[in-house]
């Protein structure tokens, strides 16, 4: 569902190009889910902006459900983003002027594949069915998150990725928010690929992968 193949990845500096991805390989298959964790300003964020067409390689090669993103010009990565990726981000990215419900079919509606029924069962599963014709102000960080995981797999995607969903949570919240996205994503056959600096929640999912000094390393944990 998603490889990376010897990506180099450096943006510009003051003094000349600054290197932040060295080389890096990973591979995802259905259902299957990898934590990436390191220090910040590691390169976590880049990598996912690779993986989600919002940026551009070097060199190397990234490649989503077979289809290499080195082959698609801007049109091509947002159909890519619209149809095929989901992303959660620890900030949530929630409309304000749109209700829980009108949030959560958003991304599926701009697809052209909203599932009724299926948004209907996101919203009962995880909790949000009272919460419906609410505004993101009015809920709790907890909630805003379920919302925003909600958006995120009611387009069915085949590739989630997070950065730090649960990082503006409490324990308890972050530890029932990610129970109820790993159980959605093993339903869906989502690959999911998640940035975290906790080793808790690294350690409940398939692998786990450190990113140094621009290169990963498996986590021995």
């Amino acid at each position: 569902m998603l490889t990376i193949e010897n990506v180099y990845k450096s943006y510009a500096g003051p003094s000349g190009p600054v290197p932040v991805l060295d080389g890096v390989s990973l591979h995802l298959s259905p259902g299957s889910s990898l934590a990436l964790t390191g220090d910040s300003g590691s390169g976590k964020s880049t990598l996912l902006h690779l993986a989600a067409a919002l940026d551009q390689v070097d060199s190397g090669e990234v490649i989503v459900n077979d289809i290499s993103l080195a082959d698609l010009d801007d049109s091509g990565r947002a159909w890519l983003r619209r149809h095929h990726v989901s992303l959660v981000f620890q900030q949530f990215n929630l409309i304000p002027a749109l209700s829980v419900a009108q949030n959560i079919s958003l991304h599926a509606r701009l697809a052209g594949n909203a599932d009724h029924d299926w948004i209907d069962a996101l919203t009962e599963r995880l909790g949000l069915r009272e919460l419906e014709n609410r505004y993101p102000e009015q809920l709790s960080g907890g909630q805003q998150q379920r919302v925003a995981i909600a958006r995120a797999l009611a387009l069915r995607p085949k590739l989630l990725l997070a950065d730090e969903p649960t990082g503006n949570l409490d324990e308890t919240s972050s530890a029932s928010v990610m129970s109820l996205m790993l159980e959605l994503v093993r339903e869906t056959g989502a690959a999911l690929l998640l940035v975290t600096h906790s080793s808790a929640i690294a350690a409940r999912l398939d692998q786990q992968v450190h990113l140094t000094s621009g290169r990963l390393f498996k986590d021995s944990a």
